[in-house]
Formats: C-alpha cells, sequence, structure tokens
C-alpha cells in the first residue's frame, strides 16, 4: 500500500473561510466542482437508496449534488466545524433533512442506520483513517455504498509533471506575498498520495471496490465501494 505525507487541513482555516467556502471552491475549480460532485453523487443507485450520510459536509455544496439525484432520500449532513455548519443552515436548510455536528471517528448514529455514505473532498483530513472507516462501515446497512471524492495528481506522467510545476509556482508567489496559510490547498494537492493509497485503505476495511475514476484529467479522483453482504 502506498503512503500518505499529506498534512490536513487545520480546522482554524476552515472557521475563517467558512462564509466565503463555496466562492473559493468554484474559483479554485475553474466552476468544475459542481460536476464532480454531481458524478459523485450519480455513485450512488438512484432507486436503491432512502438514506444518505453526507460526512463533512461542510457548508452543503455535496448534499445539493445528492438531493438533485436522490430527491426521495432523507440526507443527513455531519460536520465537526461548526462555521461550516452554520452555513449550510443559512444557505442549504431544505436540502438537508438533518444538519448535525459530529467527529467522524465517533459518528453519532446507530449501527447500520444508513444505505449510502458520502465523503466529498475531506477523507485525508480524517484524524485516523482506520477509525472512520470502522465507523462508516458500522453505520452502513448490508451492501450499502460508500462513495468517496478526493483531490489528486494526473496519473499520466507528463500531465503530473505540468501540473506540479504549475503548482509550485503557485507556492512560490503565495510565499511571497505573504499567504502561505491561506494557500493550505496547495500544500495538500502537492502531496496528494497516490489514488491507489485510498482504494487500498478502504478496501482493507472490509469494503469492495466498485468503481474508481479520474476527473478533469485526473486532478480529482471518485470512487464507490460496497460494504459486506448479509449481517
Amino acid at each position: 500500500m502506498s503512503k500518505s505525507n499529506r498534512p490536513p487541513t487545520p480546522q482554524s482555516l476552515f472557521t475563517r473561510i467558512a462564509p466565503w467556502y463555496d466562492f473559493v471552491n468554484s474559483i479554485a475549480s475553474a466552476g468544475n466542482v459542481g460536476r464532480w460532485r454531481r458524478e459523485t453523487a450519480e455513485l450512488i443507485p438512484h432507486n436503491e437508496v432512502q438514506s444518505i450520510l453526507d460526512i463533512a459536509c461542510g457548508t452543503g455544496g455535496m448534499g445539493v449534488a445528492l438531493r438533485r439525484y436522490h430527491p426521495r432520500a432523507e440526507i443527513v449532513g455531519l460536520d465537526s466545524n461548526q462555521a461550516m455548519l452554520e452555513v449550510a443552515r443559512k444557505r442549504r436548510s431544505s436540502i438537508y433533512d438533518l444538519l448535525i455536528q459530529g467527529e467522524v471517528e465517533a459518528l453519532p448514529f446507530e449501527d447500520a442506520s444508513f444505505d449510502a455514505v458520502v465523503v466529498a473532498f475531506a477523507f485525508h483530513d480524517f484524524h485516523c483513517s482506520l477509525q472512520s472507516l470502522t465507523e462508516v462501515c458500522r453505520i452502513l446497512r448490508p451492501n450499502g455504498i460508500f462513495a468517496c471524492m478526493e483531490l489528486s495528481l494526473p496519473t499520466d506522467a507528463t500531465t503530473r509533471i505540468w501540473y506540479k510545476r504549475f503548482l509550485k509556482t503557485l507556492v512560490a508567489v503565495r510565499n511571497s506575498l505573504g499567504l502561505r496559510n491561506q494557500g493550505h490547498v496547495l500544500d495538500e494537492i502537492l502531496n496528494s498520495p497516490h489514488s491507489s493509497y485510498l482504494a487500498d485503505l478502504v478496501t482493507a476495511s472490509d469494503f469492495e471496490a466498485l468503481s474508481q475514476s479520474e476527473l478533469s484529467k485526473g486532478i480529482v479522483t471518485n470512487y464507490s465501494f460496497l460494504k459486506g453482504g448479509a449481517e
């Protein structure tokens, strides 16, 4: 299994940028973040889920995509950051059936509570990935779906070289402007593990891999996994 040296995003940064998080995401993704979320939402079978947990829901952007493709499902959003949740409650209260503060390492739900779990741009921020996966598995029903989307580096060698050069140029500009802390996401992307890292970690935790696809030439990867069968 490959290793990850990617630094987690400080929660203090999320607190500071919460009111502008949606705008920053749109600019940083060149307007693609909505499409990426929709493609991840489509990994969950349309007619086979009644309840979905959006872990690290942030300001609720992923919830918008989930509601579009699963209009009848109960959608619950969970995040550890109160400032992000406050924005979600103001902007997306009609999207979620429930928004709750909590930690993925100790999910406040009964066993087998959800048909699907989604994590978007947050897996590498979990303090303990293995404990988090244990909790995801616990609250999923048998044959439940775990869908995940993460920033990544292109797998094509030439594309990856040019993309990393571009990112390093942005890092140099950021540092020269004294904005090292504000541009933390650049450090995260540059230190992203190979896309196989997440897949290997999840499949080693009682999940079966269903799909893995690169979006926008590999700068984002989405995955879907199946929890093992009947209890």
